[in-house]
Formats: C-alpha cells, structure tokens, sequence
C-alpha cells in the first residue's frame, strides 16, 4: 500500500486523540494531546523494531494501516491540489 507510514501516523494520532475532525470532514490538530501522542508514535515502532517483533508490527500495521472512508473522503476534497509545489524562501535566494 503507498503511504502505509504516513497513513499510519494520521491514525495512531487520530486515535490518541491527537488529531480530530469536525462535521464538514475538516481535520484538527489538538496541542494539548499531540506531545504526549508523538512521543507513543515514536516508541511503539522503534520497540516493535528492537523486539523484532513481527506480529507486533503486522498488529500495528493491521490497525493503523488503513485509510478510512473519512480519510479518504478528505483526500477527494483535496485531490486537484498540485503535488509539486516548490516552496520560494526569499532569504535563501540573499544567500
């Protein structure tokens, strides 16, 4: 599946509350809950990895892996956004 990562990273997030959308489908980052929730992201996969533990990331990757009908329909919304935008920082052209 392309984007397995990055899916799964919105959903660990999702799920720890970290992330939440509202009625009209839009996404919000909650502050308060993301520190904690980033920190659980970051040592979940790196244990799985230190046990090597396949069934432990295949259970990871089952649960979180997935995008959801909410997800997906947030990504329509949002599929005629071109993709290869390259940023202009004005400080680094003084460079």
């Amino acid at each position: 599946m392309k984007c397995m990562a990055v899916v799964s990273q919105f959903n660990f997030l999702r799920d720890r509350g970290a992330m939440a959308s509202d009625s009209a489908g839009r996404f919000e980052v909650k502050l308060p809950l993301m520190k904690e929730a980033i920190r659980d992201l970051t040592h979940e996969p790196l244990m799985i990895e230190a046990e090597g533990s396949y069934e432990r990331a295949k259970e990871f990757l089952r649960k979180y892996g997935r995008v959801s009908p909410e997800l997906e329909e947030a990504l329509k919304k949002v599929a005629d956004l071109p993709i290869d935008i390259e940023p202009d920082y004005e400080v680094l052209r003084k460079i």
